[in-house]
């Protein structure tokens, strides 16, 4: 159909009729080329239907990120209407994560793209026609196409529709009536002429030959680009510096030079005025921003902006200078432009097609301002998108507007002045007129322009030089020639290569699909599959993992009956991978190399799926849990209310069960009793440990417990408890005679609340404020402590806390001086002493009449104040009980005071809080998880591996794991206080309901689960901990360490004989393997071709035993260790530039033996003599980059090795930026690790493991850096610590080494001062660090100085 004769809209019928026909949920896809066209679309349906969810898919969504399942059932979810590209649909096909029986309809807009293997093609032939020549549903076909003419069917035709299952159909019985709906605008052709002004001789402005002049003496030597390659000095900058100067290649260069030619183009095409406002605004620009943040410079280099202002700032555009707008200053083409638009009526809507997009600005500021056309139209400009987009925006090029189209639409504009982004793919608006300011370029961009102009009586206009050849009669007849064709039948599919031809029937036949997704493989995909895979397979940025083909001519015997040349493809995987997994090679002989890789590719991914290396919808694996959502790091969610033990204590009071009574002694700061009280509950307790009271500053006390006793229920005496909790409570709120949750009862003593204030004061008394507390009878009987009698009122200036009746009170009566009684409910937590006051001789004076002593001694008093300390205590351990007795039911506790701080966090500010068991638990779970992945997935690379890791272990996992198990109401997040604290009573607790919730870290609930695993650890070692883990983590489906140790030992190949060099490891490592082929992977690089596969899941394992070993070592030690101290000595002994020196320097001695002769007597003497072999030598590649690197490594470590051992061995400080000097390759940490995880899995025996870290040296320095507190601080961090708060900037330069090479140079800043300049570095990080050691020593000298002046 042509262009406007309504397609879209038929698009739109058949989608609606579908929607309304349709019984079935099922989806109705229309397909675009472009993204574009899918916007376009898209709008266009939401515009006609609105009854159903319509979405768009394309690259601009983020469809090419979707690549779960589970994302596209979500957003398909309540979808009627898709649109999107071809290759979208073709994909999600491909992936099984669309059905082609899931779609009720398919519209293929621009159809004539369905041929050969295109996307559209191929979601007809391989997903669509297998269906329904297996008598399966199939969704119904729509193809629309534009083209120029109306014709009848071709043989290309015929394809197409075998293709799309459809019958061609163009309008041809109403060919008539629907060419009334298609206008063809009339032809105008606007003839100029050429002057000799703007032609040949071309006359340049005085502005335009300034411009010229400056550009001309520009010094290239005083180009920032080519100072700042000077300043570099280095072999590359100095080759790069030398082809700038000959070339006058530079960016700025550039500019002035484009700046010029287009003011010579603009001056011939629109003329002198033209020419001069070019310039005039791309220096104003320049100018404008040069000072600001403006877009258009932001990202040059400022050196290069000064230049370049500096330089224009000489050119003379000042108004006297420029040429005006006028008659004889624009060229004869605008002129004839001008013309015709004069005659153009104000109404009329219309684009004008220009080829460069300066040409397009300046033009509608003409237009725009001239007095022919300023107040008839208004124009706009619409131009692609510049190819600078990204990097740095050219100083030639002019801003133009973003909203033209849409203004164009809505009328505000009636001229578009366009690029040829406008010719097609975009939705215009039909128009009365086009104009070709530039004659089109080809037949395509002549018949699209014209298409532009579709309303009844349209024009269509070329501006033609008299002097040129008109080539409308040469398109016209093109496109007579185009049409004949078409109506012929004698359109043609482009042809394909001869071989692949012959080839297409046997590609087609080889696919695979997966039943459960239909996700479908097949020699067209299946190369890009296997790259992908490929590529997910680096675990290193560096690393470039990539399959390799090899081609092979068939043997004779293949070959024979045919007379051209067959193909076989070999396909090598990365080592990295299983060895079965490694090599694969095409099913067929081809004709066709490429065929054969395709058929190659085919297999090996093929071959990946069966071995579960690819997933379900043909896809790596991914490792993200869809349920637990992106890892949230450190966020806030929301979590249940800690549990409350109370309600349940409540109701085992309502249901009469046995009690457990113990007596309570609280006991001064000399261990003498106090007082004794006993305590009833309905619930078994374990054995308390005594609890810390902080009666003041400088007094501490205990209260312990003796052994509880169980005894028959008995209905509650609460006398002893009401006056127990009145005592210290009652003045601030009513103590209820109710049943409670605790039972108090004074042992040896009668108390009721009858004794509280009922001791009048008399003149014999003798007292002291141990003998009950002084209650102001005034004041609800607000208590104090006795100090002294007064005979008479003293000053009140003598008095700390006077009453607000003071003055008021008389002073004819008896007074007594009183001691503040404490306000605190909190004596769990030590308080700071108060300031003292001077020149007070009283705290607080009443008269005698108002106050009543207690009959009950004052201890009582104190044990009533510290009832909700303990009841707190008694608390968590009902809550740690309740979690032991639920979630962790089937774990042997034997200490639930490490669950209690496992689940207590550092804010709640409990005895000991978890951070230290989470050290432990982190390294240990980690541990866990890598045994039993490495054990289940035995094809795994190493980069699966550690992606599943990260995923089972992130805090997000962990998070979501504790509150799916209920962990999260168990945690310990609030401090007591005490604020608000009142008794628990029986009846108020059976009627409490929990529905409470709280906000704290993702983050502290994953911790909370490493913790458990590390008390699981303290508890009964490793077992212990993978049983805790597997609660929370039940895809952690290992038996037990050693079963996954032994199924990992079962895989490893038998019967391989140890290499002579390895039989020197074993000694080194004091084992010798059961299973020689562990030994022979765990020095096997990923470059080496062997029977076995590379060190990479060794590594994976080892360096997860590795850390275990290390953590578990210090945690043996953690009382005397401070938690940041404990991360250090970990980081320190892991990280990969120690693990490299060690992999450089644990070594094995061997002999040497050679023969040399005596000067002497000249008789042949036997040398004996001894050389070091390190770990490295062992490991075995296939790459000569890795030896020549190797070289190089050892000979840093010889130069650095003597003080490196010295500061290992005697040093106060850990050498980081010494061990980052020899920049050792991960692989020699690599190897430190691996031989670890193969030794644990032929042995058996984590302490086997030790032993060998013994023979490292590393348990040695890890005792040393313990028992010596070595400084672990990594320069960087202690510059920051002694900065003092004050911004430390670190300023890198480019250097050159002393051996030539280059390197870089660092300055420290502190707080904006130059502190130090460092020493060269071979890279960044080493430069820094270097520079930091420099300033801290700097500093350190500067703050002794100050230390010795100011003593």
């Amino acid at each position: 159909m042509d262009t406007g004769s309504g397609k879209t809209h038929v698009a739109v019928l058949r989608i609606k009729h579908q929607i309304q026909i349709s019984s079935s949920p099922k989806l109705i896809w229309l397909l675009a080329t472009t993204i574009a066209l899918c916007s376009q679309q898209f709008d266009v349906l939401r515009s006609q239907i609105s009854s159903v969810q319509i979405k768009s898919f394309t690259s601009a969504d983020s469809v090419d990120r979707w690549s779960e399942k589970a994302i596209w059932d979500d957003m398909l979810a309540n979808t009627s209407i898709v649109v999107s590209t071809f290759a979208v649909l073709h994909e999600a096909l491909c992936h099984g994560f669309v059905s082609i029986g899931s779609l009720a309809l398919i519209v293929f807009d621009e159809a004539h793209n369905c041929i050969g293997r295109s996307p559209g093609s191929k979601i007809m032939t391989d997903f669509y026609w297998p269906e329904k020549h297996s008598r399966h549903y199939v969704p119904h076909i729509l193809g629309l196409t534009a083209s120029p003419v109306i014709g009848s069917k071709t043989e290309a035709m015929g394809t197409l529709e075998s293709v799309l299952d459809s019958v061609c159909r163009s309008p041809h019985i109403q060919k008539e009536e629907l060419l009334l709906h298609v206008n063809l605008p009339d032809l105008v052709r606007i003839h100029f002429e050429a002057s000799e002004a703007f032609s040949t001789t071309l006359r340049s402005t005085s502005v335009m030959k300034n411009l010229l002049e400056v550009y001309q003496k520009l010094d290239i030597y005083a180009d920032p680009e080519i100072i700042s390659l000077k300043s570099q000095n280095t072999k590359s900058s100095r080759e790069k510096m030398e082809k700038a100067l000959k070339s006058k290649n530079t960016f700025i260069q550039s500019q002035m030079k484009t700046i010029n030619r287009r003011a010579g183009e603009m001056c011939q095409v629109l003329g002198h005025w033209a020419a001069d406002f070019y310039i005039l605004q791309v220096v104003s620009t320049l100018i404008r921003s040069s000072d600001s943040k403006d877009i258009a410079t932001t990202t040059w280099k400022d050196a290069e902006k000064r230049h370049l202002v500096n330089t224009l700032r000489n050119l003379d555009i000042s108004p006297d200078n420029l040429t005006v707008l006028s008659q004889t200053s624009i060229s004869d083409k605008v002129r004839a432009l001008l013309k015709f638009l004069q005659s153009c009526d104000e109404k009329t809507t219309g684009i004008i097609f220009v080829k460069q997009r300066t040409t397009a600005s300046l033009l509608q500021h003409l237009l725009s301002i001239h007095p022919a056309t300023s107040k008839r139209l208004r124009f706009d400009t619409v131009v692609g998108a510049s190819q600078q987009a990204s990097g740095k925006r050219d100083l030639f090029e002019i801003a133009t507007h973003k909203d033209a189209l849409s203004r164009f639409r809505s009328g505000d504009i009636n001229i578009l002045i366009a690029t040829s982004v406008l010719e097609e793919g975009i939705d215009v608006p039909r128009c009365h007129l086009v104009i070709c300011f530039d004659e089109p370029s080809s037949l395509k961009s002549y018949i699209q322009r014209r298409g532009r102009a579709r309303l009844p009586g349209s024009r269509w206009a070329l501006l033609l030089e008299n002097s040129s050849r008109d080539l409308t009669r040469q398109w016209e007849d093109l496109e007579l020639e185009m049409k004949k064709k078409y109506e012929n039948e004698q359109r043609e599919v482009q042809e394909l290569v001869e071989s692949e031809i012959c080839e297409e029937e046997s590609c087609r036949s080889r696919y695979f699909r997966v039943p459960s997704t239909g996700a479908r493989l097949d020699l067209d995909n299946a190369k890009g599959h296997l790259q992908c895979f490929c590529s997910r397979l680096a675990t290193q940025p560096s690393l470039y993992m990539r399959p390799v083909y090899i081609i092979m001519e068939g043997n004779e015997g293949e070959n024979r009956d045919s007379h051209q040349a067959l193909f076989r493809a070999k396909v090598i995987l990365p080592a990295t991978l299983d060895p079965s997994m490694q090599v694969f090679i095409s099913k067929m002989l081809w004709r066709s190399e490429k065929n054969a890789m395709k058929d190659a590719a085919f297999e090996a991914y093929t071959a990946l799926y069966h071995a579960g290396l690819v997933n379900d919808h043909l896809l790596p694996l991914s490792f993200m849990d869809p349920s637990s959502g992106i890892e949230m790091g450190d966020s806030i969610v929301e979590i249940h209310e800690q549990f409350n033990p109370w309600p349940s204590i409540a109701h085992a009071w309502e249901n009469r069960e046995k009690l457990q009574r113990r007596v309570l002694a609280l006991k001064d700061q000399h261990g003498l009793v106090k007082c004794e009280i006993e305590t009833s509950i309905p619930v078994d307790l374990p054995e308390l440990e005594p609890i810390l009271i902080c009666w003041d500053a400088s007094s501490q006390w205990k209260l312990e417990s003796g052994q509880p006793r169980i005894v028959e229920y008995c209905d509650q005496q609460v006398e002893h408890t009401a006056t127990l909790l009145s005592l210290a409570h009652g003045h601030r709120w009513k103590v209820e005679e109710m049943r409670y949750a605790v039972v108090f009862e004074g042992l040896n003593a009668k108390i009721s609340q009858l004794q509280l204030g009922c001791i009048s004061l008399v003149d014999d008394d003798i007292l002291d404020e141990s003998m009950g507390l002084l209650r102001d009878s005034q004041n609800c009987g607000y208590p104090y402590l006795f100090h002294k009698f007064l005979s008479s009122k003293p000053s009140i200036k003598s008095v700390q806390h006077p009453h607000e009746d003071y003055e008021s009170f008389s002073s004819n009566q008896p007074f007594v001086a009183l001691k503040k009684w404490s306000r605190r409910s909190d004596f769990l937590h030590s308080v700071a002493a108060g300031p003292e006051t001077v020149g007070k001789e009283y705290s607080s004076v009443l008269p005698r009449s108002r106050l009543k002593r207690d009959a009950i001694p004052t201890v009582f008093s104190q044990f009533s104040s510290i009832i909700p300390s303990f009841l707190h205590k008694i608390e968590t351990e009902l809550v740690v009980k309740e979690l032991c007795s639920s979630l962790l039911a089937d774990i042997d506790i034997s200490d639930t005071a490490i669950i209690r701080k496992a689940i207590s966090t550092s804010g709640a500010r409990e005895k000991d809080d978890y951070q230290k068991l989470e050290f432990l638990g982190d390294s240990i779970l980690k541990m866990l998880v890598s045994i039993f992945l490495a054990s289940k997935y035995n094809h795994w690379p190493e980069g699966y591996l550690s992606a599943k890791r990260a995923a089972i272990v992130s805090n997000a996992r962990l998070c979501k794991a504790a509150t799916d198990r209920g962990l999260d109401k168990f945690i310990f997040t609030d401090v007591f206080t005490g604020k608000g604290w009142r008794p628990f009573y029986v009846e108020e607790l059976l009627k409490s309901e929990e529905n409470g919730t709280r906000r704290i870290s993702s983050k502290l609930i994953a911790d909370v689960v490493e913790s458990l695993i590390g008390a699981g650890w303290k508890m009964g070692d490793f077992q212990t901990s993978l049983s805790i883990a597997q609660i929370f983590l039940p895809e952690v489906d290992m038996p037990s360490v050693e079963v996954g140790r032994v199924q990992l030992f079962d895989i490893a190949p038998v019967d391989i004989p140890i290499p002579e060099d390895l039989c020197q490891l074993e000694s080194l490592a004091g084992y010798s393997f059961v299973k020689k082929s562990l030994i022979i992977q765990a020095m096997s690089h990923r470059s080496i071709n062997t029977a076995t596969a590379s060190y990479e899941r060794l590594e994976f394992l080892g360096d997860s035993i590795l850390e275990a070993l290390i953590v578990t070592e210090i945690s043996r030690l953690e009382d005397s260790l401070p938690l940041s101290f404990m991360h250090l000595c970990k980081t320190a002994l892991v990280n990969g530039n120690f693990l490299g020196f060690i992999a450089l320097e644990w070594s094995i001695t061997q002999k040497e033996t050679c023969w040399k002769e005596n000067h002497l007597t000249g008789v042949m003497e036997v040398i004996d003599s001894e050389f070091q072999k390190p770990l490295w030598r062992f490991m075995r590649h296939g790459m000569l980059d890795v030896g020549i690197e190797q070289q190089e490594i050892a000979r840093r470590h010889r130069s650095l090795r003597h003080d490196i051992l010295s500061a290992m061995e005697s040093g106060s400080e850990y050498p980081w930026t010494l061990l980052a000097r020899i920049q050792a390759n991960k692989f020699y940490s690599d190897i430190v690790e691996s031989l670890l995880g193969a030794v644990w899995i032929d042995s058996g025996s984590m302490e086997t493991c030790r032993q060998i870290l013994d023979l490292m040296g590393i348990i040695k320095y890890l005792h040393r850096i313990i028992k010596e507190r070595i400084n672990l601080l990594h320069p960087r961090e202690e510059l920051g610590i002694l900065a003092r708060g004050e911004e430390v900037v670190y300023e890198l330069h480019a250097s050159e080494m002393e051996d030539g090479k280059s390197g870089r140079r660092c300055k420290v800043f502190v707080g904006g001062d130059l502190i130090y300049e460092g020493d060269h570095g071979k890279n960044n990080d080493e430069a820094k660090t270097r520079a930091a050691e420099g300033a801290i020593a700097e500093l350190r000298r500067v703050n002794e100085s100050l230390g010795s002046r100011k003593s």
